[in-house]
């Protein structure tokens, strides 16, 4: 999917979701537990899983792991670009995952209730980059920014009025 589209498709999701002014992102996994009807759970990942971020979608309930080296800014994008595979649906893809491997890494987690595990460590597949411009979109909407909405902004420049805010150039 070209980046455009990509774009449209996250803006329409995002108004679907009809995020109330002033949301944090606490309060973003909040809406969307209640969105989606499910538990929703937000904590540290095992030291040797070696991902920033990892979304774990069980039968019942979904889980993300955020590596806890990863702090303020970062952290917060990792949980946003977690959020956006929920949002996007990205655990309806059919991707078989070994039982054994998801035991070593999530003990807690039953294997055999588990849909998808998907973790951020690349960005070559289209679900991930789909992920990252959502989460940049995401960010954006709650800090009540939405120059990224701006169709006339592309690439790097969109990224960058997303981040800190549309400048004149002078």
């Amino acid at each position: 999917m070209r980046l455009r589209a990509t774009r449209r498709q996250c803006r329409s999701t995002l108004r679907h979701l009809a995020i109330p002014p002033g949301t944090t992102l606490d309060g973003f996994v909040d809406l969307l537990r209640r969105h989606r009807g499910r538990p929703l759970t937000v904590e540290p990942s095992p030291a040797a899983v070696g991902l920033c971020g990892a979304w774990v979608a069980g039968e019942t309930s979904d889980h993300i792991f955020i590596s806890p080296s990863v702090t303020g800014l970062r952290r917060d994008h990792t949980l946003a670009h977690e959020l956006a595979h929920v949002v996007l649906q990205h655990d309806r893809d059919g991707q078989v995952i070994d039982p054994a491997l998801l035991a070593h890494f999530f003990p807690d987690i039953d294997p055999s209730t588990v849909r998808a595990l998907l973790g951020r460590s690349t960005y070559s597949s289209v679900q991930e980059r789909e992920a990252e411009v959502m989460a940049w979109m995401l960010l954006a909407t709650l800090a009540g920014r939405h120059q990224a909405d701006r169709p006339e902004l592309e690439g790097p420049d969109a990224v960058l009025a997303a981040a800190f805010g549309a400048r004149s150039a002078s």
